[in-house]
């Protein structure tokens, strides 16, 4: 069966399973995206239409990291979403990626916004994502927050030694196929 998108898509595996391991996940994904802008975002957001046209159609500065204003499924206004952002593959590099070795960790977003804000400047865009965190298929309803584990995070970034670079691109993985053969 083949199938078309209007857009090329790709899928790629990663070959260890880490919990929150989508560090390395945006890692690969900018590694392998176009040159240009791209959107990051967690899988229980949903970008509207409007808003993805306002991402492609916008005068965007490529020197800026945005950030874009979310409302709950229900209406509710919402704070912008730690980890989600409209910048250039470029940009996200010059930032030097998400920091792999805080994998398996919950609770890391803050470490890449003190990178981003040592690198660029942010602004907050009016274009909206919908947050759909507690429906019952969300991955936030298996994966557990701020566990015991999750509070050795911050003896882990003091013991990095001052001024070393991320770890990037350490996890095997490799890219699956979309079409299976019939």
């Amino acid at each position: 069966m083949r199938c078309d998108f209007p857009f090329p898509i790709r899928l790629f595996r990663i070959e260890q399973d880490v919990r929150w391991n989508w560090l390395a996940a945006r890692n690969i994904g900018f590694q392998h995206a176009d040159h240009g802008w791209v959107l990051v975002t967690d899988m229980d957001h949903v970008a509207p239409v409007s808003t993805l046209e306002g991402l492609i159609y916008g005068q965007h500065n490529p020197k800026i990291v945005y950030a874009l204003s979310r409302i709950e499924h229900t209406g509710e206004k919402l704070t912008p979403h730690s980890a989600s952002f409209f910048m250039t593959r470029e940009m996200f590099w010059r930032i030097g990626g998400y920091d792999e070795r805080m994998s398996g960790f919950y609770g890391s977003d803050g470490y890449f916004r003190k990178r981003i804000a040592a690198t660029a400047p942010m602004a907050v865009l009016t274009d909206r994502l919908i947050r759909h965190e507690y429906q019952g298929d969300s991955s936030t309803q298996t994966y557990k927050r701020k566990q015991p584990e999750d509070g050795r995070l911050r003896a882990l970034v003091d013991g990095f030694p001052k001024g070393s670079a991320p770890k990037v691109l350490s996890f095997p993985y490799h890219e699956v196929p979309l079409m299976v053969p019939a």
